[in-house]
């Protein structure tokens, strides 16, 4: 597979300059990259290698790794790493036939940004390979030795990060990853991430011949986003809303067949759905039950969730298979897990004004045979709540005899700042400054990022992280602002440039 363009070609007539790096962008959203399906870009970017004769290599767990020599009178200069990472979350509107394994994104420009219609767009991190790929075979930009390091499964495990080979694989001092959110900001830390997952055993029986009617309750139209960026918002979460629903109709004594909801674990969860079976006599009470609640839900939501969110009911046909259901009390033990299971912003920086330090996600509930799987995603930038945050989600396990799964293996370690003594930053100061007459902001971020874990290989590396204006990461609002990706490509090659000043 080429990285080639074979769609969007009016488009990106329309985007102009520079027009390799839109080229490269629009042909990424052409080819497969959910995380545990690299292997498409993974071959795109070799091939891409081989085609402009990069020097390039892999290490055993899939990353890739491009070197790019220094422009000439700057062979002595310090070495930077670009860093992107290869996959992306693929997220959908429920109703929308699309299939993120073959289908290429579809992609169109509304009023200056870029966007998918009714999946995510994947700028989260294409936007990161496309300005390493436009810098890899740039002809007139000054630079010292460059590399261009591209990561594996960053959405999921991070396990690129993780396992990425030690010493020689990377030769760079400086690390540039370009997987941030905001044009004029200049990321120096993140937050630890702990993913949990909770297995509630499920009483599962027959469905007794009185409950003859099998009701669905399809809530979206939730705003959704990405559960560390957009986790202050106070956006709704399908999970607990739909738990909220049912439980105001237990009167009705329904029986749950399935419960489904949310996609990743680093996304907040915007539709799911629900099915029960009850008496038919019960149908009515239970369907006002469920509207009066949906009705409080909305209003508690209505100056935040702005897409408008609809509760759709059902009454599936009599022969919809369902081949087993919860019995009364394995289906109230599952809402109440799911009612107290914690999400949402546990405490502020108390240094940084405005600033997530910790928080909690309940992300993704299933039931799979007699088993009810809810996975979560803690983060903290402070090691010690990171490990109270985990004790405490631990502790509601034991209170409900639930199972509590924690792989240590993938735990993220939080990243953290420096700002003295630290001549990567001040040169990426000092060049904003240079071309917009401004300081731009810097900061720590409430996601996790792939620094954390690389620098953790190499101690000796300094690192930034920077990306133009996007929003909604993660959810099918995803969508690119096309001047601030413009201008935060000029803004690294301008970086790179004043990098190269810098010698060994």
């Amino acid at each position: 597979m080429e990285l080639k363009l074979e769609r969007n070609t009016k488009l990106l007539k329309k985007l102009g300059e520079p027009k390799e790096l839109f080229q490269y962008f629009l042909a990424l959203t052409e080819i497969p990259r959910v995380s545990g399906n690299v292997k498409p870009i993974s071959e795109a970017l070799i091939d891409f290698a081989k085609k402009h004769k990069i020097e390039y290599k892999t290490d055993k767990i899939g990353n890739i790794l491009f070197r790019k020599q220094a422009t000439k009178g700057n062979e002595n200069s310090v070495s930077v790493c670009l860093q992107a990472h290869m996959d992306m979350v693929g997220t959908k509107e429920p109703d929308y036939e699309f299939d993120f394994s073959k289908d290429p994104l579809n992609v169109f420009e509304k009023d200056g940004w870029l966007m998918a219609k009714s999946t995510t767009l994947g700028a989260d991190d294409g936007i990161g390979i496309a300005m390493i790929l436009s810098a890899m075979i740039d002809k007139e930009s000054i630079h010292g030795p460059l590399e261009g390091l591209f990561t594996v499964d960053e959405e999921t495990t991070m396990i690129g990060a993780l396992e990425i080979e030690k010493s020689p694989f990377l030769q760079s001092k400086y690390l540039i990853n370009l997987d941030s959110d905001g044009e004029g900001k200049i990321c120096i830390g993140s937050t630890g991430c702990l993913e949990r997952k909770i297995e509630l055993s499920l009483n599962q029986i027959e469905i007794p011949k009185e409950y003859d009617t099998k009701i669905e309750l399809y809530l979206h139209g939730l705003l959704g986003g990405h559960s560390g960026c957009d986790i202050h918002e106070g956006r709704a979460n399908s999970i607990k809303w739909l738990t909220r629903i049912l439980l105001n109709c237990m009167e009705s004594e329904f029986l749950i067949a399935n419960f489904s909801s949310g996609h990743a674990t680093n996304a907040i969860p915007n539709s799911g759905k629900v099915i029960v079976v009850l008496k038919s006599k019960d149908v009515e009470n239970f369907k006002k039950k469920a509207e009066e609640m949906n009705e409080k839900i909305i209003n508690e939501y209505k100056s935040i969730e702005t897409k408008q969110p609809k509760l759709e009911m059902k009454t599936l046909d009599s022969n919809f298979e369902i081949k087993k259901v919860c019995d009364i009390q394995s289906g109230k033990k599952l809402l109440d897990l799911l009612l107290i299971i914690p999400h949402g912003v546990f405490r502020f920086s108390p240094d940084v004004p405005g600033l997530v330090e910790s928080s909690r996600s309940c992300s993704i509930c299933t039931i799979k045979e007699s088993t009810a799987i809810i996975e979560t995603l803690i983060r903290s930038s402070n090691s010690s709540i990171l490990n109270f945050l985990d004790q405490e989600l631990e502790s509601i396990c034991n209170l409900s005899s639930t199972k509590y799964i924690a792989d240590k293996s993938f735990d993220s370690p939080p990243w953290i700042p420096i700002i003295d003594n630290n001549p990567l930053l001040d040169t990426m100061k000092s060049t904003f400054n240079e071309l917009y007459q401004k300081q731009p902001e810097v900061y720590a971020s409430h996601a996790g990022l792939e620094c954390a874990f690389i620098i953790n290989s190499y101690p000796e590396m300094i690192a930034v992280s920077i990306g133009p204006e996007t929003y909604g990461a993660h959810s099918v609002d995803e969508n690119l602002n096309i001047q601030s990706f413009r201008e935060t490509h000029k803004f690294l090659m301008k970086s790179l440039e004043n990098l190269s000043k810098i010698k060994k």
